[in-house]
């Protein structure tokens, strides 16, 4: 009898240490997905006190991103390398760290400081988001890795969608400052589930991390991302544009060639020799372009040209962002029953006309079918990317 009651037991931890390992990566995904959305909304209170220039919000947005996409690929191999749970600790201590600098940034002339805490809070971001996924799945069998990678994505997705509500509330009530230092005690909260938890430190001992390669990719991003960011202000015909511009791209293409002739890439090139894998990514990150332009410059113009406040801007931005994760379900209904070609070319067919709409009137209606068309393909062209005949 205490043979089997103790089996009960330790059958009944370890389902508990599963939900409590998904806890933590789920807040961690979510902690990402919001830091996204949650800042532009706070960026005229953030310009007001830190004296930000015109290309320096963009930046703050911009550096986030950049930073993350450029080093997402270096933090898969350093998971593989050092563990999945030991990467995902240092991401997460990272991004928290960074956030606390983000909070604490000089009033009257803190726009690089802020622009480097950004960037390293991509860093972290980097670290935690490609490890965090396969931690959930390590943790759950084959029949459960489904219902545990829908809330994984979807508690994500929410968050990501009341960013700019969250921002408003804290910028209006608190301060802009809050909406970094909300950062912290969720971090806080994810070591501790990761330490009570213990999810399996998975690793592959035999993976190699090229750090040349990753400081090549994001050498060349960077210098590429600045001539095209700074060439209205630097006129696209001089050198202090064309210079950037042409050494990123050179540098670029020489990790594209160094990547394809490795047996151990950093990032598999070799995927872009697959038309539709390039045609989809192609589509996503268009998509997704236009997005965060939508989100960032209509949360500006509600509080600068129509003189709202942060919180009212953020009310009037959830209408673009809520429904992309109703249809995203919707869409990938249809993906199951009629393939990917339908929902990939409406989705951002019946997006790009709404937002012609959003030049001529700010309607909530309008908003509502932007966000419907972002998140109509959303999900369709992920699932073709990493279709598993890539």
């Amino acid at each position: 009898m205490s043979t089997a009651t103790g089996a009960v037991q330790r059958t009944a931890q370890l389902a508990g240490n599963r939900w409590l390992t998904l806890f933590a990566m789920t807040g961690a995904l979510s902690m990402i997905m919001l830091d996204q959305t949650v800042v532009t909304v706070a960026l005229p209170s953030m310009t007001r006190d830190l004296g930000l220039s015109p290309s320096g919000q963009q930046w703050v947005v911009n550096a986030y991103v950049l930073a993350m996409a450029a080093c997402v690929a270096l933090g898969g191999k350093l998971g593989d390398r050092l563990g999945r749970v030991t990467c995902f600790c240092l991401g997460v201590i990272t991004f928290f760290v960074a956030s606390v600098f983000c909070g604490i940034a000089p009033a009257g002339g803190g726009e690089i400081w802020i622009l480097a805490a950004r960037a390293a809070q991509g860093v972290g971001a980097a670290l935690m988001m490609p490890v965090s996924a396969r931690i959930v799945m390590d943790a759950f069998a084959i029949s459960g890795r489904g219902r545990a990678m829908a809330v994984y994505a979807g508690v994500s997705q929410i968050f990501l969608a009341i960013g700019p509500l969250i921002g408003g509330a804290l910028t209006e009530w608190i301060s802009w400052r809050a909406v970094f230092w909300l950062n912290v005690p969720v971090g806080v909260l994810a070591l501790v589930l990761v330490a009570v938890a213990r999810p399996a430190n998975g690793r592959d001992r035999d993976a190699h991390v090229s750090l040349g390669a990753a400081v090549t990719l994001v050498s060349g991003l960077l210098l590429t991302v600045l001539a095209i960011q700074q060439g209205s202000t630097w006129h696209w015909s001089s050198p202090a544009t064309l210079v950037p511009l042409i050494s990123g791209l050179t540098i670029i293409g020489a990790f594209v060639v160094s990547q394809w002739r490795s047996a151990t890439p950093l990032v598999a090139v070799r995927l872009f020799a697959r038309r539709a894998f390039v045609a989809n990514l192609i589509t996503l990150g268009l998509v997704q372009f236009s997005l965060l332009a939508a989100i960032l410059f209509s949360t500006l113009c509600l509080q600068d040209l129509l003189h709202m406040s942060p919180m009212k801007a953020g009310v009037a931005a959830l209408p673009l962002i809520l429904p992309i994760t109703v249809a995203a379900q919707l869409g990938g209904r249809w993906y199951d029953r009629r393939g990917n070609r339908p929902p990939v070319i409406t989705g951002p067919r019946d997006s790009d006309h709404r937002h012609g709409l959003l030049g001529r009137i700010t309607s909530a209606s309008r908003l509502r079918a932007a966000g419907a068309g972002h998140g109509h393909h959303r999900l369709r062209t992920r699932t073709v990317v990493l279709a598993d005949k890539h």
